[in-house]
């Protein structure tokens, strides 16, 4: 399936939602004029369903259409709770949304951050991981949907063994992760944000991209300068022409490659400058 290139609307929202923002209208209107095939929405509040109509309208409008949804769960409690149910009920309303505006992809992250390893046992949060995932995951099947974990160097279960040992114990076909290029350079390479002794490869990404193979749910590109993530592509030392055609390989469904940039006051400028950078490996490769 041909590859089509879509941007996330966090990069247009300010940090933790506030601030000023772009409105979505505007937002769409610059990726279409940018040359974007998608957006990838993420939503610190889920819109009424009256909003979801006219967000349906205005896609429809710039003839765009929907990556995925990255809904904002860190208000949940998922890894420090003893019951999940809290968690499931955010995901279902997450799920409800994803349905209504025919998006495919419902994406996840472990929520807390690493400390927590430092405060309970590995093996429960494991188990308790896996199974509060497990109903949540069974719950996007029903609706025919599919579920991608965003690993993060500033979320527990960072290191490689840590996303190997979720997949183990999740097998279904209709969950995998999402590899962000700028995220996986912190997890693989450089260790960052990891508890105790560190675990990085000495293949670097390419060795993380071949443990998961098959998992790759979907992909998403930023650069990273080893200490951040959500950089512009070519600003920082991600080997995007070394990266790109192992993912290529991945069969992700419906093909799309995410930009995930940081917002900021150049959003505009730096969209533009990684799509360029993406589309010149993507030529070379012969798309």
């Amino acid at each position: 399936m041909a590859k089509r290139i879509s941007m996330g609307s966090w990069a247009f929202v300010s940090d933790q939602g506030h601030g000023e923002s772009e409105p979505i209208a505007d937002l769409l209107a610059s990726l279409r004029e940018l040359g974007f095939d998608g957006v990838e929405l993420g939503a610190h509040d889920l819109p009424t369903v009256d909003d979801r109509d006219r967000l349906k309208a205005a896609l429809a409008g710039q003839g765009l259409e929907v990556s995925a949804f990255v809904p904002d769960l860190r208000k949940l409690h998922l890894l420090d709770a003893r019951d999940g149910a809290g968690y499931v009920r955010g995901f279902a309303e997450a799920c409800r949304f994803a349905v209504d505006l025919g998006i495919g992809l419902v994406c996840v992250d472990t929520v807390q951050s690493p400390a927590v390893h430092r405060e309970d046992d590995y093996r429960d949060l494991l188990g308790r991981l896996a199974a509060t995932w497990e109903r949540c995951i069974g719950q996007a099947g029903d609706l025919g949907l599919r579920v991608g974990w965003r690993f993060d160097p500033d979320r527990a279960f960072n290191k490689p063994a840590d996303i190997q040992r979720v997949l183990e114990r999740l097998q279904q076909d209709h969950f995998g992760v999402v590899y962000d290029t700028g995220r996986a350079e912190l997890v693989a390479v450089v260790g960052r944000g990891q508890e105790g002794k560190p675990e990085t490869l000495a293949g670097g990404q390419l060795e993380l991209i071949a443990r998961l193979s098959g998992r790759i749910a979907h992909v998403q590109l930023s650069d990273s300068d080893g200490s951040r993530a959500g950089l512009p592509l070519g600003r920082g030392r991600v080997d995007l022409p070394l990266l790109v055609p192992a993912l290529a390989k991945e069969q992700t469904p419906q093909g799309w490659w995410t930009l995930a940039l940081e917002h900021g006051p150049d959003v505009r400028e730096h969209a533009a400058e990684s799509k360029a950078a993406l589309e010149r490996v993507l030529d070379s490769q012969g798309r």
